[in-house]
């Protein structure tokens, strides 16, 4: 089974060190017996509705680069393009290899088949999710159809992928499942003990743990 990714070059994202994290990433997933699979801007642009969502989700205001917060939404129209599936940050790894196979993910069957499916959900981070095409694309049009997700950061308004996912649990909706599996590291409780550790730079970087693939496998290694 394929476990999908995305990646873009970002300004301020060194290069060398984000492939060489994907390197790190491609290798743990491949352990646990799924085949990774890294996609591209190219994949969403092959969806018919890309123009207009690209649109749409081009002129959100962000604090960010603008590259990096467009690249957060243009994955989610390239993993319905590619039919659905596992999606996840190239910065989120098993913990450990003796899960005899059970990592909480499988199997994806009957009612979770229709829904959006996270499993990060202390902070509502889209950083493991599970979306068939259909659900993938109902998120989509989501972004482009509705008014949350904004914020204010140091007085300037701000709008993300995140953000609109916050807002849509905070309804309780029926379409929406979430699941504890992913942690932040050092960044939530018992995090050490999670099926899946998230390296997220916001939790990497004050720790001098940067770059991060250097890091990486010798904490995992501990765990």
């Amino acid at each position: 089974m394929r476990v999908f990714t995305y990646y873009t070059t970002c300004p301020g994202h060194d290069q060398e060190s984000e492939l060489k994290l994907i390197a790190l990433w491609r290798d743990a997933w491949s352990r646990q017996g799924f085949e990774p699979f890294v996609l591209q801007e190219w994949h969403a642009r092959a969806h018919p509705q890309f123009n207009e969502y690209h649109n749409v989700v081009g002129q959100l205001p962000t604090v960010n680069s603008a590259a990096y917060e467009r690249a957060c939404f243009i994955r989610w129209l390239a993993l319905a393009q590619v039919g659905g599936g596992f999606m996840s940050d190239y910065d989120v790894f098993p913990r450990r290899e003796d899960f005899d196979g059970d990592l909480g993910l499988l199997p994806m069957t009957g009612a979770d088949l229709n829904k959006l499916c996270m499993f990060q959900s202390r902070n509502v981070c889209p950083s493991l999710v599970y979306a068939h095409k259909s659900v993938a694309e109902r998120v989509c049009n989501l972004f482009v159809t509705t008014a949350g997700g904004r914020r204010e950061i140091n007085g300037k308004p701000h709008v993300s992928d995140q953000y609109m996912l916050e807002d849509w649990v905070a309804t309780n909706p029926d379409w929406l499942v979430q699941k504890d599996l992913v942690r932040d590291y050092e960044g939530t409780p018992d995090w050490d003990k999670a099926k899946f550790v998230h390296f997220n730079n916001g939790s990497m970087t004050p720790r001098g743990k940067v770059p991060r693939w250097k890091h990486i496998p010798a904490i995992l290694a501990q765990l």
